[in-house]
């Protein structure tokens, strides 16, 4: 499985503090789409050592970044998708 890594700049607090509501609203996104998908106990433990996603921050010239790794490319698209649909809903 390639991992998929996703960018961010941390333009203001208010960017900070909508990273932090991306997150919790992907965390709930992919816990209900793995209950959907499980069908069997034994695939619901299946992947269990393996985290969602990582996140590091990374500071330079120009701010603050989030780098957000992701085990696949949907949930790396999907957690970007809720960042721009928030972003546009705040400006």
């Amino acid at each position: 499985m390639k991992e998929a890594i996703v960018e961010l700049a941390i333009e203001s607090p208010s960017d900070l503090q909508l990273f932090g509501e991306t997150v919790s609203v992907f965390a709930n996104w992919r816990q209900h789409v793995e209950t959907e998908d499980v069908s069997s106990p034994s695939d619901a433990t299946s992947n269990d050592d393996v985290p969602e996603l990582m996140v590091r921050s990374a500071y330079d010239e120009s701010g603050e970044r989030k780098i957000v790794t992701f085990q696949d490319r949907k949930a790396a698209a999907a957690f970007l998708q809720i960042w721009r649909n928030e972003k546009r809903r705040l400006t």
